[in-house]
C-alpha cells in the first residue's frame, strides 16, 4: 500500500487528489469554505468525499464524479482506492452508514464492490453487522463474495449472527447463499457465534450445525 502524505493512502492511485476534491466541494458538505484545505495533513474523513458517504449527500459526490470526469483527473474507481487509516474507502464508509443512495452510485462508478480494510473486512461485513438489508441486497446483486472472510476468519453471516439479526441471517442463507460450514480462525462455525436459540435452531434446520457439534 503506497502511502501519501499525510495520515490516508491511495493504494496507488495519486492522479485524484483528496485535497483538491475537499476544498472544491468542502462548503457543500460541512457548511463552511476550505474546512479541509490540509486534507494531506489531515485525516482523509474530513474530506468531502468520505463526508458525502456518511451523510448520504448524494448531490455532492455527483459533483465530486463528474469533476473527475471533466477534468481527466483519472478513471473515477480510483475514489475506491482512497482510503482512510484503518483502510476504509467510501463505499465501506457508505455501507457502515446504511447510505444506500451513495452505495448506488459508487457502484454504477464501478468501485470495486470486495474492497477490504486493514482487518479484512468489507461493505458487506458491515452491512450485515449492522442489519441493513436494502444495503446488503445492492452488495450481493453488485456480486460481492458472500463468503469473504476477514482476518480472524470471520464472514458476513456470522457477523449477523453474532448480533442476533435474524432476517439478514435469513437473507444470507436463503437468498445469498452463504457457505454455513465455513470457520473461523477458532475453528467455530457460524453456528458457534450464534446466541439466541431460535436462530441456533433456524441454522441446524439450513445444515449450518457441524456434524461435531452437539450443543
Amino acid at each position: 500500500m503506497a502511502t501519501v502524505e499525510g495520515s490516508y493512502s491511495t493504494k496507488g492511485a495519486p492522479s485524484i487528489k483528496v485535497g483538491d476534491i475537499s476544498n472544491k466541494f468542502s462548503a457543500r458538505v460541512l457548511g463552511v469554505k476550505n474546512a479541509a484545505k490540509d486534507v494531506e495533513d489531515t485525516n482523509v474523513r474530513s474530506s468531502a468525499l468520505f463526508m458525502a458517504a456518511q451523510h448520504g449527500r448524494v448531490e455532492v459526490l455527483q459533483a465530486i464524479l463528474d469533476d473527475v470526469v471533466e477534468n481527466g483527473q483519472s478513471d473515477v474507481k480510483e475514489l475506491g482506492m482512497i482510503v482512510d487509516v484503518d483502510g476504509w474507502n467510501c463505499l465501506i464508509l457508505a455501507a457502515y452508514h446504511g447510505q444506500a443512495g451513495i452505495i448506488q452510485m459508487l457502484l454504477d462508478a464501478g468501485l470495486d464492490v470486495d474492497a477490504v480494510t486493514r482487518t479484512g473486512a468489507t461493505a458487506l461485513h458491515k452491512a450485515a453487522k449492522w442489519n441493513n438489508r436494502i444495503v446488503a441486497r445492492q452488495l450481493v446483486e453488485a456480486g460481492a463474495n458472500v463468503n469473504v472472510q476477514d482476518d480472524s476468519g470471520l464472514t458476513p453471516v456470522m457477523m449477523a449472527a453474532q448480533r442476533g439479526n435474524e432476517p439478514m441471517v435469513h437473507y444470507l442463507v436463503e437468498v445469498a447463499k452463504a457457505d454455513l460450514q465455513l470457520w473461523d480462525k477458532t475453528n467455530k462455525y457460524c453456528y458457534h457465534h450464534c446466541y439466541n436459540r431460535k436462530m441456533k435452531h433456524y441454522l441446524d434446520h439450513h445444515d449450518g450445525k457441524p456434524n461435531n457439534c452437539c450443543g
